[in-house]
């Protein structure tokens, strides 16, 4: 339920009717009576089951220890004095002990009654303690035994319904399995596994702390596949009814929100391999001494997540040691130098908020990463190495604590810092157009399809990889192509984008050949068999064509860049002794950064003789009318004395 709080709180605001049946109805309560202490409840909830896990040897079944007891004393805590919110909200569900009929109780005359109905919910006979509660002259237990779906027979309501167990829950554990075998456990169907076996003995008897992380994120997780393929982030109902079956005890502390940016690189598809197919002169591959005194505008939010998935031989990332990470310090620091020392000039442009036509893509994103971290989890469990890394890397986000880290670290070594009110590619390719920096340096082909003249690829990559810099050049390849930048931007969202869907069954190869027959996307529909090339439903292409053509950035007029003298020392303090890298190494490289400074603020060789400014362009054309007449002049005399020659042979 704190991913509900977190990332649908509009749903919740929503909710007429929370029910509950076990524990669940603890979580219930919370949400209705007091759901911003659902953390601290779950805490408390925590620390039970980290007393019962070191109850030797039965642990709640140890003699001496009084589980009904202790668990009476948590909910006593967190339970307000006023609780009439909860009548006719909070829906608990209980078994009556004497002949196993189940009870749905929603009146509660006073806050001992309400307490009554919640410990005879969470009540499991011998393992909470001897004597069932008594609620109205009658013993009461666990509502799991009778009704582990507790939903009122009210219409026009849509239900969501949210179990540990894998089975019929719309919230619930996905197993995969070789057998299809399912049972009816109190109104709710469970599948049989030996996953759901495990699940059983784990809610009695808690695991690890690390174990209780685990099943914390999965649920998690789940909630958030949930409410991204249904859209209740927004949708409407008449009513809502949650229904919580059983959740197992989970620790907020180890919670895993999606509270930063995710970063998976899409940018354009097959891009590259059109230029390199269509227009292979566009392409060139240099090392990185040939940007010699250049401005490189370089996509640092894309930087950041290659540093950050940089793992080690060891396997891990580099961090302090309270285990905060530092790995995009690291690469930061010493990519910059290393440009630097090549000559180059970088300006880092971070991402701003990302466009709301972008939103639908974000929303892919975090599905893809929710079941990662599902695939993680289970090669974890399987030891295997492989996969545990393979999918690690696609768990990595870039926080907004280590962009503001990383921007801090720049602006103490004097580098540029440019924050782009929207996407970071869109805000390069400005300042290449305004002529403040000579390329885009992004992984992201998209800073092309922005209007960014040259893209370079590759620049901040790890020398070990030993990958050349690949540079690909917009205008070579428009005139190749004979086609506009327009055109352009409407073949890139033919071959897809970050904004819109884009034709099912069009190629790379079948786009390329519409775009140079049609010329825009608004002739391709006219033009082809929409039967076979079915066009997606609200098709957004006007809007993503808007956005490239006409992105969110600021003017790159405004923009005076300065490379400044780092501050030694507060680099020294700052990475040596907050962060804990090595003093003597940062020295070292701090004498590299002031002397590739000054190399880097050197010119180019060629920028000494190529005409710059109006001034320089008017002599050149005065020039070039000159030579072409000394030249028509020479041509009339040659001609002349050519004539007088064949007169006197005559």
């Amino acid at each position: 339920m704190i991913c509900f709080q977190k990332h649908a709180n509009s749903l919740l605001s929503r909710v007429n009717f929370y029910c509950g049946a076990s524990a669940g109805a603890l979580i219930a309560s919370l949400l209705v009576l007091s759901p911003h202490s659902l953390e601290t409840g779950l805490n408390q909830l925590y620390r039970l089951a980290e007393e019962v896990q070191n109850q030797r040897p039965f642990g709640a079944l140890t003699p001496g220890f009084n589980m009904a007891q202790r668990l009476a004393k948590i909910v006593d805590d967190f339970l307000p004095e006023d609780i009439d919110r909860a009548n006719g909200r909070l829906i608990i569900s209980v078994t009556k002990q004497r002949d196993w009929s189940n009870r749905l109780i929603s009146e509660y005359p006073s806050r001992e009654y309400l307490l009554q109905c919640l410990n005879a919910t969470c009540y499991v006979p011998l393992y909470s303690s001897n004597t069932p509660p008594i609620i109205d002259g009658e013993r009461y237990i666990d509502g799991v035994y009778s009704n582990n779906l507790p939903v009122p027979d009210i219409p026009n309501v849509h239900t969501i319904t949210i179990s540990p167990f894998s089975g019929g829950a719309i919230i619930a554990p996905r197993d995969q399995s070789a057998f299809d075998w399912q049972m009816i456990m109190g109104q709710q169907i469970i599948n049989v596994n030996i996953r759901n076996v495990m699940r059983g003995a784990q809610s009695l008897f808690p695991q690890s702390l690390e174990r209780l992380g685990r099943l914390y994120r999965a649920g998690y997780y789940d909630a958030m596949l949930y409410l991204l393929r249904k859209g209740c982030f927004e949708r409407e109902y008449q009513h809502f009814i949650i229904t919580l079956l059983t959740p197992f005890l989970r620790h907020s502390f180890l919670r895993a929100p999606f509270a930063s940016t995710v970063i998976l690189t899409m940018g354009i598809k097959d891009l590259s391999k059109v230029i390199a197919d269509q227009s292979p002169s566009a392409i060139k591959s240099n090392e990185m001494k040939a940007y010699f005194g250049r401005r490189i505008a370089i996509d640092a939010s894309m930087s950041l997540y290659q540093f950050l998935i940089a793992i080690r031989q060891d396997g891990a990332q580099l961090t302090t040691e309270e285990g905060e990470t530092t790995s995009h310090l690291n690469g930061i620091f010493y990519r910059t130098i290393r440009m630097m020392d090549n000559g180059i000039r970088p300006i880092y442009v971070f991402d701003g908020k990302p466009p709301e036509l972008k939103s639908i893509e974000l929303d892919k994103r975090m599905e893809r990463r929710a079941e990662a971290e599902k695939q993680h989890l289970e090669a974890k469990e399987r030891g295997d190495k492989a996969d545990i890394d393979r999918f690690g890397r696609r768990l990595v986000k870039v926080t907004k604590e280590q962009s503001d880290e990383c921007k801090h670290l720049l602006s103490l070594m004097g580098v540029p810092v440019v924050e782009a009110p929207c996407e970071a590619e869109a805000q390069c390719a400005e300042l290449v157009r305004a002529g403040k920096a000579y390329a885009t340096a992004t992984e992201d082909m998209d800073a092309l399809t922005f209007g960014s003249k040259i893209l370079v690829r590759h620049m901040t990559f790890s020398e070990a990889k030993k990958m050349p810099i690949k540079e690909f050049s917009l205008e070579r390849a428009l005139k190749d192509w004979e086609i506009s930048q327009d055109e352009f931007v409407d073949l890139c969202i033919l071959l897809g984008c970050d904004y819109c869907a884009t034709i099912k069954g069009i190629g790379p190869k079948k786009a390329f050949e519409l775009i140079k027959k049609y010329k825009n996307i608004e002739t391709i529909l006219e033009s082809i068999d929409q039967k076979k090339y079915a066009p997606p439903d609200n098709w957004l292409y006007k809007e993503a064509r808007q956005l490239f053509l006409r992105p969110d950035t600021t003017p790159g007029e405004q923009f005076e860049f300065t490379w400044a003298e780092p501050k030694v020392q507060e680099l020294v303090d700052y990475l040596c002794g907050q962060k804990g890298f090595n003093e003597d190494r940062i020295r070292s490289a701090l004498d590299r950064l002031q002397k590739s400074r000054k190399m880097a603020l050197q010119g180019r060789i060629d920028s000494f003789f190529k005409p710059q400014g109006t001034a320089n362009k008017a002599i050149t054309e005065e020039t070039k009318k000159k030579r072409k007449a000394e030249e028509e002049e020479k041509t009339t005399t040659n001609k002349k004395k050519s004539t007088v020659k064949k007169t006197k042979k005559k």
